[in-house]
């Protein structure tokens, strides 16, 4: 490892703040397979290290992990120049010549259509007339990951074409750090195990949530346990059935409902989704009874091998066993791939979370088929998904890393 000291420029113009948010990213984060998702949606995105950075550097205890919503603002990368609070930051805009500082914000405009419409913003970790180096991530990059890169203005300007201008931390509204604060505040990047961030190398999360499967949002993360309506819900996404949930009469929703014993307890935007995967032999309730009507528990936990069976039966494929089910996985596994890596030990979970759940879902977008009533191959689900417009095929191909 260089020591940070002598590689950043400008460092006598920067912060003890700043200087420890450099020596963080190259510590524990570049090179080590690390994202950062610090609006927990939409996966991790080049605003979300943005954000990160300055959470670090203005935390507001009341506002957490959105304390950047302060300073920096809510918005597309291209946008942040405009809207970021002048209180807070110095604006520079661009023309050629400028030299920015170590710890500014890059911030890229809008070009053309297709990837980078939004924008792109970094932080500059050097420069001179000629180069830069960024700390940066892509959210358009098939694995997200913490990264450091090198160039020349032009060759650095594929982000979205023409730099909009760079914003300066200012120095006099930089907090050093308050000994009153929690470490917790400012280990924000760690999970509930003390791990750096909860998307680590988490390619698979950032693909599934891309493909629009699972939606995340404020009021729930990675880390949170998958509930038995939740599977449900995911699980006919992620096999294309929505449309079908969509056309379900009324006759055949209200007759599987009828037979639940617990239909108030499920959200009403869910029990669509329920009364499909009942009727389709996806699901069947817990084991508990209350007057010959099955109990659903829409709250209650979900094992690895339970979402495994349910995707397997939304396929067509009928296990009996737990066996069954990690003799298909290994089987769907090694058949699409020599050699190939997944996630099976996931299957012996008896709780997954939702990070676990896009790694399984994962492994099935990437290997599993549907299959007919003799036992053969019709059709890669991938494929299913892509000829139903389901997915996009070349963002599915992105992601997947194929």
């Amino acid at each position: 490892m260089v020591c940070i000291s002598l590689m950043i420029s400008s460092v006598s113009a920067l912060s003890e703040k700043q200087k420890d948010w450099f020596e963080l990213m190259e510590n524990e984060y570049l090179g080590k397979g690390i994202a950062v998702d610090q609006d927990g949606c939409w996966g991790a995105q080049c605003v979300d290290l943005v954000s990160q950075y300055v959470t670090y550097l203005f935390p507001d205890e009341s506002l957490g992990k959105k304390a950047y919503s302060k300073s920096l603002g809510f918005g597309n990368a291209r946008e942040l120049y405009a809207i970021s609070s002048s209180e807070y930051f110095d604006k520079i805009p661009y023309s050629q010549g400028i030299v920015p500082q170590t710890g500014d914000i890059g911030v890229w405009g809008k070009a053309g259509s297709g990837f980078y419409t939004g924008g792109h913003v970094a932080v500059i970790y050097y420069a001179d007339r000629n180069n830069l180096s960024l700390i940066h991530q892509d959210g358009y990059q098939a694995n997200t990951v913490v990264f450091r890169e090198d160039g020349s203005f032009e060759q650095l300007s594929h982000y979205n074409g023409d730099f909009i201008g760079f914003l300066r931390p200012k120095l006099s509204k930089i907090k050093e750090h308050n000994p009153d604060m929690s470490d917790d505040f400012y280990n924000f990047s760690k999970d509930e195990n003390n791990n750096v961030n909860i998307y680590m190398d988490n390619l698979e999360y950032n693909a599934i949530v891309d493909l629009n499967i699972m939606n995340p949002s404020e009021n729930n993360s990675a880390l949170d346990k998958l509930n038995r309506l939740e599977l449900v819900v995911l699980v006919l996404r992620l096999t294309g059935n929505t449309e079908n949930v969509e056309n379900m009469s009324d006759e055949d929703l209200n007759r599987e409902l009828d037979m639940v014993a617990d239909v108030d307890q499920i959200a009403d935007w869910g029990r669509a989704y329920v009364a499909y995967a009942m009727k389709a032999g996806m699901i069947s309730g817990v084991t508990q009874t209350v007057e010959g009507k099955r109990v659903f528990d829409p709250a209650g936990t979900v094992s690895g091998a339970a979402l495994a069976t349910v995707i397997y039966r939304a396929l067509n494929h009928q296990p009996a066993s737990f066996e069954d089910v990690k003799n298909l996985y290994v089987e769907m596994v090694n058949n699409a791939e020599e050699g190939a890596s997944s996630n099976i030990a996931l299957l012996e979970n008896k709780e997954v979370s939702r990070s676990d759940t896009a790694k399984i879902m994962f492994d099935f977008l990437k290997y599993a088929y549907y299959i007919d009533e003799e036992g053969d191959k019709v059709l890669s689900l991938k494929e299913h998904l892509i000829n139903n417009n389901i997915i996009d095929e070349q963002r599915a191909n992105r992601v997947l890393n194929k």
